[in-house]
């Protein structure tokens, strides 16, 4: 199947600021495992707003482009992307599917519709923060990165696990 074809099988759109919300109930709900939760400095509530405010802002203008998944006309998941000129880079930012509609290729598709959002924009490559990418529990994000064709750097993972040790997660 084709990014294309895959991206029209699912009712996905552009976000708006009013998505705002929604898209940052399901950052709050999905970062369980993130950096910022896993920061022993930080409290626990100050990283689920962290995830929160980042998402909702990202509808606000903070990200290039958010696209949205819906299901029964209630947003259940999205992607967000950055543009960094000039070198014609994207960046994959966040992204996140509420737990009842995983498992079922919406992220893939999320991922498909923004590389095809990227190639419209002239974007020549697209970068993943392979920390983030890695920082959910049960490698689901590494598995939904590769399920959409994006191959991490080994190297990242044994950094990512040396990191992560300490703290409370293994891989």
């Amino acid at each position: 199947v084709t990014a294309r074809k895959l991206a029209q099988m699912y009712p996905l759109r552009l976000a708006t600021p009013a998505d705002a919300a929604a898209v940052a109930s399901i950052a709050e709900e999905a970062f369980v495992y993130g950096r910022y939760l896993a920061d022993p400095c930080l409290p626990k509530e100050v990283g689920k707003r962290l995830y929160h405010e980042w998402a909702a802002n990202s509808c606000r203008g903070y990200a290039d482009v958010v696209i949205v998944y819906e299901s029964n006309n209630e947003v259940m998941g999205f992607v967000t992307g950055k543009l960094e000129p000039p070198s014609q880079t994207a960046w994959v930012d966040l992204v996140a599917v509420r737990d009842r509609e995983q498992s079922r290729g919406v992220g893939v598709a999320l991922l498909a519709k923004l590389f095809l959002w990227c190639a419209e924009q002239g974007v020549e490559s697209i970068r993943i923060d392979p920390l983030w990418a890695l920082q959910r529990a049960g490698m689901s994000l590494q598995l939904l990165f590769s399920a959409a064709g994006v191959l991490l750097p080994f190297a990242a993972i044994g950094i990512w696990q040396h990191i992560v040790r300490p703290f409370r997660f293994s891989l």
